[in-house]
């Protein structure tokens, strides 16, 4: 594509960028240079001033990675370049614009609970597996029979990706489902969402989903102990889940939905051990190495020798050991900054996503690999917030206790927020 040797072994630094991060570049460079001079198309960055600092923060760290570190032009810009860019131009989307993208994810989304479903029908994968051997990309069979075995992944690409972007879709769609006009579609890919979780085996995006439940249930019982009021939907809720969702996850369990996930938990293949190896990897580290980064290749060795050939599977460790101390000082508040740039816009669903964002990342390698995951959360999240509710027009809350008090709110809408314009 665009004449880029992107898939041979022999290609240059700039040529291992993946094809769609320039196109994405190309395109935010369009839509800067189109909305100069036109008032209607004006772009405050103002408004967006967590972005351009993210984007400020990733610069400073790509160019000490080209520096002193190898091999790290390309992972930077495809996982952390494009999702303040992808960003800032969905946050001047038109409440048209926004509906056809919508429109987009939710039919993404459906697409892949049938693909998912034909995988763990068939017990083969759609596409070809994504391998994230952190060390050696031609440990091929490895990879594929430690990944892979029974878990499905539809066009997420990994089942650990899958279960990330389930996650942040079923989080989005909760806090959300009944504030635009696709509440019947949503709903049911809720749903299928939902029947898709186990086939992934992800125990950790399982268990933030547990978490989220639990914060949901005890929302809903904080609110009906302060208004002595239980809502329609509540008691309709209510009795889907008593008389058809637990049939649904008995009959499930024995179609064997659930043995994948079962088996996971079982004999996770070693992942348990790789991220206590990684501990141990970090702490007999050098302080140079720490301050520095893997300025001479040592980790890599390290991880070959601890038996952990996937990586450091937790990102926040792993970013330290790999760019050090003094980028991990100044990228971790960017990305937090980004994060509260997403509850700016989102108000409690971007909350939510936020936190659950953080917590799926911490968890596994993720975002620290070559992946587009990072930029797939923030459409999914932008996509869901609600028609009408965004940065025009909206007086918020101030004051210490605003974020904890949005959380804690429920119902068709925010009481601050204008009702959804169709």
């Amino acid at each position: 594509m665009l004449g880029i040797n992107y898939l041979t072994a022999d290609a240059s630094t700039l040529e291992k960028v993946h094809p769609a991060t320039y196109m994405i570049i190309i395109t935010f460079s369009i839509w800067i240079i189109q909305s100069i001079g036109d008032k209607n198309r004006a772009i405050d960055l103002k408004k967006v001033k967590f972005c351009v600092y993210y984007l400020i923060c990733t610069m400073v760290v790509l160019l000490y990675a080209v520096s002193f570190l190898e091999g790290q032009l390309a992972l930077i810009a495809d996982s952390f370049m494009c999702p303040p860019l992808f960003m800032m131009m969905m946050h001047f989307l038109t409440p048209k614009q926004r509906q056809v993208l919508l429109a987009m994810v939710l039919a993404f989304v459906a697409l892949n609970v049938v693909i998912i479903f034909y995988e763990f029908g068939t017990g083969s994968l759609f596409l070809p597996p994504v391998y994230n051997d952190f060390v050696d990309l031609k440990v091929v069979h490895t990879a594929s029979a430690t990944e892979y075995e029974g878990r499905a992944s539809g066009l997420y690409g990994h089942p650990l990706s899958a279960g990330t972007l389930t996650l942040i879709f079923l989080v989005a769609a909760i806090e959300t489902s009944r504030r635009h006009r696709w509440q019947m579609a949503t709903m049911t890919l809720t749903a299928g969402a939902i029947a898709t979780f186990p086939t992934f085996g992800s125990r950790w995006s399982i268990l933030l989903f547990g978490c989220y439940c639990a914060f949901v249930t005890a929302r809903f019982l904080y609110n009906v102990s302060k208004s002595r009021r239980i809502s329609q939907q509540a008691i309709v809720i209510f009795f889907v889940i008593c008389f058809g969702a637990l049939p649904a996850g008995i009959v499930a369990g024995q179609l064997g939905v659930f043995d994948t996930l079962v088996d996971r938990f079982q004999n996770d293949n070693g992942s348990a051990e790789s991220r206590m190896a990684a501990w141990e990897i970090f702490v007999s580290s050098e302080p140079a190495e720490i301050f520095l980064g893997d300025v001479d290749g040592n980790v890599s060795n390290k991880l070959i020798v601890g038996d952990t050939a996937y990586g450091i599977e937790v990102f926040w460790l792993g970013f330290v050991m790999r760019y050090g101390v003094l980028c991990a000082a100044l990228y971790f508040p960017s990305l937090l900054g980004l994060m509260y740039q997403l509850y700016k816009d989102g108000g409690t669903m971007g909350a939510m996503v936020a936190i659950a964002f953080l917590a799926a990342i911490s968890g596994s390698l993720s975002i620290l690999g070559k992946t587009e995951l990072f930029s797939q959360v923030v459409i999914f999240a932008y996509a869901m917030i609600p028609i009408g509710y965004g940065p025009k027009g909206v007086t918020r809350q101030t004051g210490q206790s605003a974020v904890v008090t949005r959380l804690l709110r429920t119902g068709p809408r925010w009481s601050d927020e204008p009702a959804p314009t169709r």
